[in-house]
């Protein structure tokens, strides 16, 4: 039990009683979550429908909530495994975020993911210019170091996907408009095509060292959406780039209901997944359609995030994950085991994601059905939340370890209500905090434990008994080992 130094003697220190945010302080319908000691933030609230049971990876969970309207201001943020918010990074209005996940650079933890103006309908996707659109790589403590895009005169940076290599370079997608005679296939004699592209780029000197084109070797014949006529034609709509086990490369484009291997040296087409023309026999049943997010695991099996859906074509009732074994030599595949909700029937007609974790488990981003799950190997669901609403849908949700240290201090309000003081107490970013120990006293300068309270999220509002003239609150971890200290203000009231 933690105890104060008071006269020389020890004694217990109050327990804090924990304060739930009153319900007038969140935003309409409870979708967004106000802060007495981060003013201006407004965080999506979570809702939680099957808490993390032991059979749960340990580790933190990653979104890109995006605004449900204009003026909102939304951001990347990490939850804890109850889903509560450990950091929110707030974003200009005119900004938005996508694809934020851990990893690592010559052993350091760093997060990544990037920015964009914010998409309101489906032609935004592709609307900025080279200097809004790009990826990001931050450190521990929050602090951009990269900026990441993709090369080449007229290129942009597309944001479905970054993926760092361990040759510290990063594969990086783009995009590009070019011109084409599209009566072939219902358009216009000079129709516009939006040209996939996939790259990798040394991440210090940004140097182009590979580049593929998806209009040079995928035919315009194998989309599924027909030419728009007044819009570009989005044919293939790269999605996924991942590093196959011998090198080359897996790549999901969702317009054409395929997942390609694409040869690292020469850009060869190894072989089609799916799509109209796939040169792997799949059976009926495990076609998919409008997929994400397809990988290659370490034990050669490829899992996809099957949509199953688009907005414009609704092929199912039902998303799901797919983890297949792909037989390369026989040109066969089949199915290891298929995911899908037990019991919600979810429908992602764009986005998802799917990744295996290092216990075997796999986490489940859900797309624009604003949902994200934990199954293990098996099968059986142990977590499982959502978003408000489709409105503050995030492109993918991932699992995975995080040590956030933050370059401020604890942040706090405080009042006096009914004859107890209530401190709000918050260091946005900081992992590993156990507890919040309240320090009270006459003077700023001169101020003692009075009471101490467990951490409770994003801000944590505790009441004690006693009415000190200045409070301060001071972070602690599970040993008690103090991680900071605030400043000391003056309670209100």
């Amino acid at each position: 039990m933690l105890v104060a130094a008071c006269g020389g003697k020890q004694s217990p220190l109050e327990q804090a009683e924990v304060v739930s945010q009153p319900q007038a302080a969140r935003g309409s319908a409870a979708q967004l979550q106000t802060y007495e000691s981060l003013p201006g933030v407004k965080a999506p609230v979570v809702s939680v429908t099957t808490q993390a049971s032991d059979a749960a990876a340990p580790g933190y969970i990653f979104l890109t909530p995006r605004a449900p309207k204009p003026g909102v201001r939304m951001g990347p943020m990490i939850l804890d495994s109850k889903g509560r918010i450990v950091w929110f990074h707030r974003l200009a209005p005119t900004r938005t975020s996508v694809d934020l996940q851990p990893d690592r650079i010559e052993g350091r933890q760093i997060l990544t993911w990037s920015q964009r103006p914010p998409i309101r309908t489906p032609a935004d996707l592709y609307a900025g210019d080279p200097r809004t659109l790009y990826d990001v790589v931050a450190d521990s403590s929050y602090r951009i170091s990269r900026r990441i895009r993709a090369v080449g005169h007229g290129v942009r940076t597309d944001l479905h996907d970054l993926v760092l290599t361990s040759k510290g370079t990063a594969l990086v997608l783009g995009f590009r408009f070019v011109e084409r005679d599209l009566r072939p296939h219902g358009g216009k004699r000079r129709g516009r095509v939006i040209d996939c592209l996939v790259q990798e780029v040394d991440l210090d000197t940004g140097k182009l060292l590979f580049n593929w084109s998806a209009i040079e070797h995928v035919p315009l014949g194998d989309a599924y959406p027909k030419p728009s006529p007044k819009g570009d034609w989005d044919y293939f709509h790269v999605n996924s780039v991942d590093e196959d086990n011998d090198g080359n490369l897996i790549v999901s484009a969702r317009h054409t209901s395929a997942v390609y291997k694409i040869d690292r040296t020469n850009g060869r087409v190894v072989w089609t997944l799916g799509g109209k023309h796939s040169s792997l026999r799949i059976p009926d049943a495990l076609r998919f359609y409008y997929q994400h997010d397809a990988r290659r695991q370490k034990d050669g099996t490829l899992t996809i995030f099957d949509n199953h859906a688009a907005e414009f074509d609704k092929r199912g009732t039902e998303s799901r994950v797919l983890r297949l074994r792909v037989d390369e030599k026989a040109r066969t595949v089949s199915l290891v085991r298929a995911y899908k909700h037990p019991g919600k029937k979810l429908l992602a007609t764009s986005q998802g994601s799917a990744r295996v974790l290092p216990n075997g488990n796999l986490f489940v981003g859900w797309g624009n059905a604003p949902s994200f799950s934990e199954f293990t190997e098996d099968g059986k669901l142990v977590f499982d939340a959502s978003l408000p609403t489709q409105a503050f849908q995030s492109y993918r949700a991932f699992k995975g370890d995080w040590s956030g240290k933050p370059g401020d201090r604890p942040a706090l309000s405080a009042a006096r209500k009914g004859g107890k003081t209530i401190v709000d107490a918050s260091w946005n970013g900081k992992t590993g905090i156990a507890q919040w120990r309240i320090l009270g006293g006459k003077a700023a300068g001169s101020l003692k434990p009075l009471a101490v309270g467990p951490w409770d999220g994003l801000e944590t509002a505790l009441r004690f008994s006693s009415r000190p003239a200045y409070v301060a609150v001071e972070a602690l971890d599970k040993s008690g080992k103090s991680l900071g200290k605030s400043d000391a203000i003056k309670p209100t009231g």
